[in-house]
């Protein structure tokens, strides 16, 4: 799948409650298998509930994608990912979510279920990762992340998930919405290949997904780079492009 971008420059404010601003998924919709929206960047998206997605007794797995700057929070505006009714889950993979505008990320209502692997979440607006109608934590499942608080989710995120928080990722240049990966950032080498779909081995720029950064010690489980960018050493790999 190539590159593109679910965008709304001038998103317009709603006169009524709307659920997913960017994909809304309702009675049994599914969009599953190996893994969708690969090198997806979902930008400037606005609903009430779910800035970019609302699912309701529906599925879909998505991978490989950004979602950046969703949400005003003129508006309800509760969350960037809506995931309610028992039938409904979430599967998001090797993504970057950042500085989105929600009251907290994920929304997840009447035992819906989240599976969150090798994402990097991090809103420096204070959003809250989780809003639980039900409060049961076992309907958010996560591994191998990296987060900007841990208090909505359940408290300590270490030990066996692999999960860490942290004050910064390490992007490039979050000021020109470059959400690449520095050299120095804690996302490099850390996961292994669970949740990634075949055929989904490459990044949005089109690097191979598990790349060993020489020098670098492979973090918790392996040399996969967390979020939906994997670094790779340019002047051996690419052939002297500039980074």
């Amino acid at each position: 799948m190539n590159n593109f971008t679910v965008a709304n420059e001038n998103p317009p404010i709603p006169s009524e409650t709307l659920f997913g601003g960017a994909i809304y998924m309702i009675n049994g919709s599914g969009m599953y298998g190996d893994g969708h929206s690969l090198r997806a960047r979902f930008i400037n998206n606005l609903a009430d509930s779910g800035s970019v997605i609302g699912l309701f007794d529906s599925s879909i797995n998505i991978q490989g994608a950004y979602f950046i700057n969703n949400g005003n929070q003129s508006i309800e505006d509760t969350s960037v990912f809506h995931v309610s009714e028992e039938s409904s889950a979430l599967d998001l993979n090797f993504s970057t979510i950042a500085n989105n505008f929600s009251t907290s990320v994920f929304q997840v209502n009447n035992s819906g279920i989240v599976n969150l692997f090798g994402s990097i979440v991090y809103e420096t607006f204070g959003n809250q990762i989780l809003a639980l109608a039900d409060q049961k934590f076992d309907t958010f499942n996560f591994g191998c992340s990296i987060f900007h608080e841990n208090k909505s989710i359940g408290g300590d995120v270490f030990g066996t998930t692999g999960s860490i928080v942290s004050q910064n990722p390490g992007f490039v240049s979050e000021e020109t919405a470059n959400y690449h990966l520095r050299y120095d950032s804690i996302a490099i080498d850390r996961c292994d290949d669970n949740g990634l779909g075949i055929n989904l081995n490459k990044d949005s720029d089109l690097d191979i997904r598990g790349y060993d950064l020489p020098n670098i010690n492979n973090g918790f489980q392996g040399d996969y780079d967390v979020g939906a960018d994997e670094v790779i050493d340019l002047i051996f790999a690419n052939g002297f492009e500039e980074s």
